[in-house]
């Protein structure tokens, strides 16, 4: 019994007693229709608080009972819940031991275990959303990620798994509303931003994507990195300006070419694909320009062969042998025997087996197979062998590795001199931007 109780008990007694001493008449209770009780107010009061007090006493021990009860319910569901969570934990531990040795399908069996047990485990939500997204389930796998993105709003695995959800589904609008919670969980990281571009590749909204790599570069500090990422912008530049060119405005796609070059020197696409579209508007002096100024800064083969080609074109085949010993003459090592081994297959497919030879014989002791390969030919051919389908093919695809090893490196280019000026005589191969994955 409480002190405030036991002090409003005295307190209303005193009263009684006070006001029972200044009346002291009778109280007069009828019991039944002929039976009465005289009573003095003085003991009548002291019964009603009495009775007060019982009845309060009462109540306040059934609501101490009803407590006691309720905190054993809530005590026993903590334990429950405790319980639970532990062996989730275990089962989750067995999991993610699961996927550590490749076993994928006990993994997925221990998360369905564990979704029996805790139909809101987080972890097995993200589970379970990341197999319905592969089996193409793309709607059932953003309903497990909300969900589990609602018990966990912070994991940032989650949250990153539901934007790839969005990105599977092709609701680029959600997905990047998603990728912004990210970002205001975690500030201090590209990732990210990386996404949200890649968001604005797919939708083909290059200005937003440039942006967000400019927003990208100075957080940058490693310097592998930083070019890398420089190239990337040099690389989304480059479909808005294939992007123009394909709807007809050629003064903005020259002029975003011409940024580009400014901005990346050693961007060699830039140089190709705009020499590709001079050349194709009849102005073949700009176009062989814009692929020697190329050549002068990148020393990149693709750009000489572009001169190459368009020389081939024209028929002017001295031109393109004179082109070839130049660019040895000047040639360091890195490249030269390229270079050696295009002007030997040049030789070669002419039948100047002789020249082909000598200049094949400027790789001295080459353990080069595609150099060995030619040269043999070439000896064949002085003995007195004819060409053939298959030597010139062999010729041909040599030809056509030696480009292919220059071109290492834009393979998220893949398709952008066809695409920028479909000229059948091109031999490169290089962009429309496509997203580039992203480990969480």
């Amino acid at each position: 019994m409480s002190l405030q109780f036991v002090l409003t008990f005295l307190v209303s007694a005193a009263l009684t007693v006070y006001i029972a001493l200044l009346n002291d008449d009778q109280i007069l209770i009828k019991l039944t229709q002929d039976t009465n009780l005289e009573i003095p107010i003085f003991i009548f009061l002291l019964a009603s608080i009495l009775i007060g007090v019982v009845l309060h006493s009462f109540l306040n021990w059934f609501l101490e009972i009803k407590g006691m009860f309720r905190r054993m319910s809530i005590a026993s569901q903590k334990k429950e819940r405790a319980e639970k969570a532990l062996k989730c934990q275990q089962l989750h531990l067995k999991a993610q031991n699961a996927l550590d040795e490749n076993d994928y399908n006990q993994a997925r069996e221990i998360y369905k275990r564990i979704l029996k047990i805790d139909p809101n485990h987080a972890e097995a939500l993200n589970f379970k959303g990341n197999h319905l997204r592969e089996e193409g389930q793309w709607e059932e796998a953003i309903e497990n990620h909300k969900k589990a993105a609602f018990y966990a709003p912070e994991h940032l695995q989650i949250q990153y798994n539901l934007a790839k959800d969005y990105s599977a589904a092709n609701q680029h609008e959600e997905e990047l509303e998603t990728l912004r919670k990210i970002r205001k969980l975690d500030p201090g990281s590209n990732q990210p931003l990386k996404k949200m571009r890649d968001a604005y590749l797919k939708m083909e909204n290059w200005d937003q994507a440039i942006n967000l790599q400019k927003s990208i570069l100075p957080g940058i500090e490693d310097s592998d990195e930083f070019d890398k990422e420089q190239n990337r912008l040099s690389e989304i530049m480059h479909a808005r300006a294939v992007d123009a060119f394909q709807k007809g405005d050629l003064d903005k796609a020259v002029t975003e070419f011409r940024n580009i070059i400014n901005t990346n020197p050693n961007y060699v696409p830039a140089y190709v694909t705009l020499g590709e579209i001079y050349y194709k508007n009849a102005n073949p002096k700009e176009a062989y320009n814009i692929w020697k100024t190329g050549y002068d800064y990148t020393k990149s083969i693709v750009c000489l062969q572009s001169i190459h080609n368009a020389l081939e074109s024209e028929g002017r085949t001295e031109d393109i042998i004179n082109l070839y010993e130049a660019a040895i003459r000047l040639s360091g090592e890195s490249g030269r025997a390229d270079l050696i081994i295009l002007l030997g297959i040049i030789h070669y497919q002419q039948g100047q087996n002789n020249k082909a030879i000598e200049t094949l014989g400027l790789l001295k002791d080459s353990p080069n197979m595609m150099h060995q390969i030619l040269l043999y030919m070439a000896q064949q051919g002085q003995s007195g062998a004819t060409q053939n389908e298959s030597s010139l093919e062999i010729s041909n695809k040599v030809k056509k590795s030696i480009l292919e090893k220059n071109c290492t490196g834009w393979n998220r280019l893949e398709g952008w001199a066809e695409q920028a000026v479909p000229m059948s005589r091109s031999l490169v191969k290089a962009p429309p931007v496509a997203p580039v994955p992203v480990e969480a």
